[in-house]
């Protein structure tokens, strides 16, 4: 006979309201019908984003969710990753959602939703717990700890730069379109570059098809640089809105493939800001 699993769930009294902290049900469409509701009013994400994130990411264990009343108010999603920290593969997650209906901000949740988190990761024997976060000054207040670092490269309007190609072919597609014929020297170059670094994502084939499908479902963009042996050299994944160009993923194997690529988007894009998110080591 085995034991009846019980969800892990603790309560506390918030602001003279009770206030359970669990983890999501797997089995409830309630509770993912509140999520869906709950990430729409806090996140600016088009249909199709928040579609393919429900449909996709969705992982009711991996999400802590604070309730009152019987209904969900705040939420933080997690992804199950694999982390490559020190040339060693890593079981960890990936915070990818935290949001607090406006009803109920300023109540300390956020915190109390981390604590419930960080416990839980650590039974199930999760390494590490990364994200990005808007200001990290709200975190370092809870022990948190800044463990990698990035350049911000901005190019601002008017933009007179050269479009240093030479011999390297450049193309630009949709990146639904461009990458079902580079999908295979993305996945090699990406993985060639990671073993550079500590706390690049470990990704299996699978894995980096999901990640471009994330892409795609936000209408991401993509360039490919190659050699005139067809040997790809870089890549970039961007977006472009009506004020902004945003170089989320640039994966480069020399400077003079990240100049041929940045110079090719800013001499394309002339009228709007272009920003290129590259490692800390990057020569400029």
């Amino acid at each position: 006979m085995h034991a009846k699993y019980h969800r892990p769930c603790f309560t506390v009294s918030c602001y003279n309201d009770l206030m359970n902290i669990r983890t999501a049900d797997p089995s409830s469409d309630k509770d993912k019908h509140e999520l869906i509701e709950l990430w729409n009013i806090c996140f600016d994400d088009t249909e199709k984003f928040v579609d393919f994130f429900f449909d996709k990411r969705y992982f009711p264990d991996n999400i802590v969710c604070a309730e009152t009343g019987g209904r969900i108010v705040a939420a933080m999603h997690s992804l199950p990753v694999s982390l490559l920290i020190r040339g060693a593969v890593v079981p960890s997650a990936v915070i990818a959602g935290v949001g607090t209906h406006p009803d109920f901000r300023g109540r300390g949740i956020m915190r109390m939703m981390f604590s419930f988190c960080m416990a839980e990761m650590a039974k199930r024997r999760i390494c590490a717990v990364a994200y990005h976060p808007v200001d990290f000054a709200i975190y370092r207040s809870l022990g948190h700890l800044s463990t990698s670092d990035h350049i911000i490269l901005s190019v601002l309007p008017p933009a007179e730069v050269d479009n240093l190609t030479g011999d390297i072919c450049i193309r630009t597609s949709p990146l639904e379109e461009g990458y079902k014929t580079n999908a295979e020297d993305m996945q090699r170059l990406y993985a060639e570059i990671s073993q550079k670094y500590s706390g690049m994502v470990a990704r299996t084939g699978d894995d980096f098809d999901l990640k471009a499908a994330d892409y795609i479902s936000s209408d991401a963009y993509l360039l490919t640089a190659r050699s005139t042996d067809n040997r790809m050299m870089a890549y970039c994944i961007y977006f472009v809105s009506d004020n902004k160009l945003l170089a989320e993923a640039v994966v480069f194997g020399s400077t003079g493939s990240l100049q041929a690529i940045a110079g090719h988007l800013v001499s394309q894009h002339t009228s709007i800001q272009a920003e290129f998110k590259l490692p800390a080591d990057t020569e400029i």
